[in-house]
């Protein structure tokens, strides 16, 4: 009896040590796991303001507004058109 009682002793801290590594342990990577998670919605919220973004670019209107604003580019009219046409070339 005595002398299972000094093996348990003895190891006791031994255990105590392993649950108290083990607990860090878990604390980092629960630490971790949180900032990872919080990474992800970052990136999953830019995600969706840019899938945003180029759902509103490709808008034939916005298309057309910038166009005209921003490159001062104008529709031609019928008069501005040139036609050029060879001959003995394959029109397809």
């Amino acid at each position: 009896m005595k002398k299972s009682f000094m093996i348990l002793s003895m190891t006791l801290p031994f255990f105590i040590f392993v649950i108290l590594i083990q607990s860090f342990r878990y604390k980092l990577l629960d630490t971790e796991i949180k900032e990872l998670e919080d990474i992800q919605l970052d990136v999953f919220e830019n995600n969706k303001r840019l899938v945003a973004e180029i759902t509103s670019a490709k808008n034939p209107y916005r298309v057309v507004n910038v166009s005209r604003e921003v490159y001062e580019l104008n529709f031609a009219s019928n008069s501005n058109i040139v036609y050029i046409s060879f001959e003995g070339a394959d029109n397809e």
